[in-house]
């Protein structure tokens, strides 16, 4: 029986034009490494129904996917990394597409047209590694990365992004690596990297009479804002001419790279609270 359906797998994979390889992996141990290319959409239901057991990864090249749903990857749940990559991937605004994977830890759409919402990454709660390079992203919008509590490493590269203030980057709690080269990015004197933390209007009691007074909870109690606790910034070949203030929140960055952008002069006063820096300025 096994082997029956190891033979049914194999002809699923051979219509799809997949390769696998089986490869050992430090983190997750023997798995398979799926690699798929040109599916069209005549072939979207079987890549829907395929099975293998102990798949790791599922790389996806040079294809075209139209009205995609979460049920393309309903029968690939547990894979860990996922790669899109020169394709045509797209899907509706509302939908959920990667919410069948609970397991995965890395997603890289690169050479891809992609869009980001506040329903894309919903289900990633285990994500590590978000990639997104060259997918002619302008913005992004407010709640994209609400699902994300895990992503360490946030590379959003090779895109349109000229507004850096609007990223909604803390909604990632433990972001600790960050990678925004080759973007639009202008000036960063209106970027602060902390993030407040929510306020509360605060109930008075005086003589057993409740006051609702005009004030916030930071303002009426010591309460301080929650500063990022990133490694490292690649900012690199973007249209930066003034850095303001942006970096003073960042006592913690060991790597700052500012290549390739319209810097003409830097003071010690904007890199003063920088004293972990172990590379930077190349």
């Amino acid at each position: 029986m096994k082997a029956v359906i190891f033979m049914a797998v194999f002809v699923i994979l051979e219509a799809l034009h997949c390769d696998k390889e089986f490869n050992y992996y430090d983190d997750y141990g023997n798995g398979f490494d799926i690699t798929c290319q040109g599916i069209s959409e005549k072939f979207v239901h079987l890549l829907e129904n395929i099975t293998i057991t102990n798949e790791i990864s599922l790389t996806i090249e040079n294809s075209t996917l139209t009205n995609i749903s979460s049920n393309l990857f309903r029968n690939v749940r547990n894979i860990r990394c996922l790669y899109l990559e020169n394709s045509t991937f797209n899907f509706s605004r509302m939908q959920s597409v990667f919410e069948t994977l609970k397991k995965l830890e890395h997603l890289i759409v690169v050479n891809t047209k992609f869009f980001v919402n506040r329903y894309t990454f919903a289900g990633l709660s285990m994500l590590k590694e978000l990639i997104l390079s060259n997918n002619n992203l302008e913005e992004v919008e407010i709640g994209s990365f609400e699902h994300l509590p895990r992503v360490k490493y946030l590379q959003l590269t090779n895109n349109k992004i000229a507004d850096m203030k609007n990223l909604p980057l803390c909604e990632l709690n433990a972001l600790r690596y960050l990678n925004l080269s080759n973007n639009a990015i202008s000036s960063l004197e209106e970027v602060h990297f902390y993030c407040r933390k929510p306020t509360k209007v605060v109930d008075l009691n005086l003589n057993n009479e409740n006051y609702l007074l005009n004030i916030s909870k930071p303002d009426y109690f010591s309460v301080t804002d929650i500063s990022f606790q990133l490694f490292s910034i690649d900012l690199s070949y973007n249209n930066i001419s003034k850095l303001g203030h942006s970096l003073a929140d960042l006592s913690n960055l060991k790597v700052l790279n500012l290549e390739g952008n319209r810097l003409v002069k830097i003071t010690n006063k904007e890199l003063h609270s920088l004293g972990n820096l172990k590379k930077g300025l190349s």
